[in-house]
């Protein structure tokens, strides 16, 4: 034994007798038999709920010392019978140096070493008395070199508080929400000891009228060193005192902020008066002394006293009772010395903030940006579950959420929303959900409306429309997609996403900020992949078989697993994340395999031109360009053709020429005459009508001219158009010819033909 002066008394009475408790018992057998290094046997002591083992170490010490370690340290490690705590390792030196990693105590000294990160369940399976005492050891080296805690990691708490948990508002962290007297609404969901849980909000919850009013005033230290905190605060007494060392005077702060709140509340103070106390701190936090502001801790104290009797103990005012019953309060010009606090016993919380999209951006392993301002169209199966994954991974700071159904039983099976739900309108629940999670905000706002008649929303939805940043469109509706980007007066980037009918993949079509390839454009050209790629096949297969949920004809549904809209719906969250004001567009398809595995399928946009030809707008891409003018080249100096393939939107009077079937084997091609065969034409035809689900069929002819020749119409032109006008208008469809020369010259007719050139402008 090393003779130490200057040590304390360890904890409990010293005994002779052996140690029940295995691991003290272990650790000083080994100190005794001299067969831990470094180290040697001092006592052996007992306390109400213990065993402890005092011994000295030597540590191992640079030349530099930042801290006061000396070589000899005694030590005293308190082991508990249930041994479901860590040990208690105190160091007994009386002026052992305040340094960080100490774990506080209702008393100073002696300090307590706070050994390891990890949890004592996680450590124990491997505990043995040489390790634990070298682990001390190592600790002292360390903290001697002030390398105990490394550069990279995060800054100790200032205080640890064991007495519970309280969740407090988001707005607490803003500047111009600090320094103020406020009240608070405090819920408990546990009061138990070491497990206490409030939650506190600065609204009633829900508006139910739940939660406690409690008065919180808000105050901050000036910038400290992490971990230098030396005591746990037991009454507002302590810790004054304690923040008193950090640079805030506590007590005038807090008379200030409490007599200020009565001023403003005037006559109605009584539920003021009578409200329990929280105070809550923050401590602005440096890695090294007179360091930078790297981060800040926030305590919350709870007093379970209230506002009047603090302000009576402290020296605010005194309490006297009229006649009448009221109480009168008189001020004191000076507080009296002796009113310091002491009476007012404090219980230290652990705060945590409410939810908010800032937090999930962080907990997400999100950049933290500024998130656009969304409508989402559709809250069923799909659209649900990507409006909660977006709530609560903090993407989009608002929402407005568009819908007209309510919640059936059916949709149960798919929908984000649950049983209780049933029968209200899928926007208000989901915004109420969403709204949940982030306490007193309300970022989710929902407008009960069909899009396409809103009816008495009207002005609402357009205002919602007008203002978005980003419109994304769930509703698994052609119409509606359509609607958006023609009858939407809005900039608002416009994104598609829905499931194809199996349920098995999913699409995303996604305009850039600048909207120059708009979605319907999109739409078409990812009917083109479908038509065009192997790695599509299959695409808009589903099963026939639907389930009626109703008495109505209408009233089936289809048949997707929910894993399946899961999966989707968690793939589909983050690319709309990422599409969002993106500066490129994007068509992008997700395939789910029954082998679990999902393969992404990427379309490159191409370019698109809008021509208006007479009350016919033209809609064509730089693919159709490429395609026809590679064609008309590959067969000069003859001329060939084909048929085209694309779409007609009747209500909105435009076509769109999405593709073409080159010219048939059985064509006529000469250098002055094209006159198109049709061998295995028709059944091509109806091949890619049923693979694109009926988007795509026959819209109209083309042909080339040679070189050296316009692209006016000639007269077997004439001929032909009038032929394909008869044709076309039997099936209520308008005669469309395309002519492609030289150079890339492309002259167009719908409706109608004459001896001009429509020359449609090449996409960039």
């Amino acid at each position: 034994m090393v003779d130490q002066p200057n040590v304390l008394e360890a904890p409990g009475d010293i005994v002779n007798t052996p140690l029940t408790i295995e691991k003290a018992r272990d650790l000083a057998a080994l100190l005794r038999e001299g067969k831990i290094e470094y180290a040697q046997y001092v006592e052996c002591r007992e306390t109400a709920g213990g065993e402890v083992v005092v011994f000295d170490v030597e540590v191992e010490l640079g030349q530099l010392k930042v801290n006061d370690i000396r070589r000899f340290e005694r030590i005293a490690a308190e082991f508990f019978s249930d041994d479901m705590v860590m040990p208690d390792v105190l160091a007994l030196r009386a002026d052992f140096p305040l340094v960080p990693h100490i774990n506080l105590r209702t008393v100073e000294f002696p300090r307590s070493l706070c050994l390891y990160d990890r949890p004592y369940r996680e450590l124990k399976r491997q505990w043995t008395a040489p390790q634990f005492v070298e682990r001390i050891r190592e600790w002292l080296r360390l903290t001697a070199k002030g390398k105990l805690h490394g550069e990279d990691q995060p800054l100790e708490p200032l205080l640890v508080a064991a007495e519970g948990m309280i969740v407090i508002p988001y707005a607490l962290t803003l500047v111009e929400d600090r320094e103020q007297f406020r009240p608070l609404y405090v819920t408990a969901t546990s009061m138990e000891s070491g497990d206490a849980f409030y939650v506190a909000r600065a609204t009633r919850p829900n508006k139910t009228g739940k939660g406690v009013p409690f008065a919180a005033c808000v105050l901050s230290c000036t910038p400290q060193q992490h971990g230098v905190i030396r005591r746990q605060p037991e009454t507002l007494a302590d810790l004054a005192e304690m923040v008193g060392a950090a640079g805030l005077d506590l007590l005038p702060a807090l008379r200030k902020q409490m007599s200020g709140c009565k001023e403003e509340m005037g006559k109605e103070v009584g539920p003021f008066l009578d409200a329990p106390l929280i105070v809550i701190v923050r401590f602005p936090k440096t890695r090294v002394a007179g360091g930078e502001e790297e981060t800040t801790d926030v305590f919350v104290f709870l007093t379970f006293q209230s506002v009047l009797d603090v302000g009576t103990d402290i020296g605010l005012w005194e309490v006297t009772t009229l006649e009448n019953g009221q109480r009168s309060l008189g001020g004191f010009l000076v507080p009296p010395h002796d009113k310091t606090g002491s009476n007012v016993t404090i219980k230290a919380l652990n705060p945590v903030y409410e939810f908010h999209p800032v937090w999930a951006n962080l907990l997400s392993g999100q950049e933290i940006r500024e998130e656009p301002k969304m409508v989402a169209i559709g809250a069923g199966a799909l659209g649900s579950q990507v409006i909660m994954n977006a709530a609560r991974g903090g993407f989009g700071l608002v929402w407005q959420v568009i819908d007209e159904d309510r919640l059936y039983p059916h949709n149960l099976v798919r929908h984000a929303l649950n049983g209780t739900h049933v029968g209200f309108h899928k926007a208000e629940t989901i915004c109420r959900t969403a709204n949940s999670l982030s306490g007193d905000e309300e970022l989710f706002t929902p407008i009960v409306a069909d899009v396409l008649r809103p009816g008495g929303n009207a002005e609402k939805l357009s205002e919602a429309l007008r203002d978005a940043a980003t419109i994304l469109d769930m509703s698994a509706s052609v119409t509606v997609s359509r609607h958006l980007v023609h009858a939407v007066e809005s900039e608002a980037q416009r994104i598609s996403l829905f499931l194809n009918p199996s349920g098995e993949d999913l699409v995303l079509l996604a305009e850039a900020a600048d909207r120059k390839i708009p979605l319907d454009a999109l739409e078409m050209q990812y009917y083109r992949a479908i038509v065009n790629s192997d790695e599509m096949a299959g695409h808009f297969e589903a099963e026939e078989d639907r389930r009626r949920y109703g008495q109505s004809c209408r009233d089936v549904t289809v048949k997707i697993p929910q894993e399946l809209v899961a999966l989707h719906a968690a793939i589909g969250t983050r690319a709309v994340r990422l599409a969002a004001r993106a500066d490129k567009p994007q068509i992008s398809l997700w395939r789910s395999s029954p082998d679990h595995s999902v393969k992404r399928v990427e379309i490159t946009p191409t370019p698109v031109r809008r021509m208006k030809l007479g009350e016919w707008t033209l809609s064509v891409d730089g693919h159709v360009f490429d395609t026809l003018a590679g064609l008309r080249e590959s067969k000069l100096p003859n001329e060939t053709g084909g048929v085209l393939l694309g779409s007609f939107d009747l209500e909105r009077k435009t076509a769109y020429i999405v593709d073409t079937i080159p010219s048939p084997p059985d064509s006529e091609e000469w250098p002055t005459l094209y006159i198109r065969g049709c061998k295995g034409l028709e059944h091509h035809v109806k091949a890619i009508h049923k693979r694109t689900d009926g988007m795509l069929h026959y819209v109209g002819e083309w042909h080339s001219h040679p070189d050296g020749c316009s692209t006016q119409p000639s007269d077997d032109d004439m001929l032909v158009f009038a032929w394909l006008t008869e044709r076309m208008n039997s099936d209520g469809f308008p005669a469309l010819m395309m002519i492609a020369g030289e150079a890339g010259a492309m002259n167009c007719f719908i409706g109608k033909m004459e001896r001009v050139e429509n020359l449609i402008p090449v996409p960039d």
